[in-house]
This record gives C-alpha cells, structure tokens and sequence, in this order.
C-alpha cells in the first residue's frame, strides 16, 4: 500500500503542471481488477469528461 501512496504523490507534480488533468477517485483495486471492483467509479469518471466535453462545444 506505500507503493501506491508513493506512486499517487507523484502525480501532484504533474497535476499542478497540466490543468486538463484531474483524479477522479481514488480506489482500492489495482489496475488488473479495477474494472471487475470498481467499474462505478470507472463510469463515473467517463460521464466527467463526456460532460466537460459537451460544455467545450
């Protein structure tokens, strides 16, 4: 789980570089199972950008 932690502080960096970035949610699985355990946040943060997509246009 510090692997992970470490991995998500990494990313601040990146995240304040680039304000088209975003984390959506920040889930329990790993990347082999997280459309298995966590498809509804995976969805989620599909219809996010499908709506920002919209509202550009």
């Amino acid at each position: 789980m510090e692997e992970m932690e470490a991995s998500r502080a990494s990313l601040e960096p990146v995240l304040a570089r680039n304000p088209n970035l975003r984390i959506s949610a920040k889930v329990a699985s790993n990347h082999s199972k997280i459309l298995q355990k966590d498809f509804r946040a995976v969805a989620e943060a599909v219809r996010e950008v499908a709506a920002a997509d919209r509202v550009a246009r």
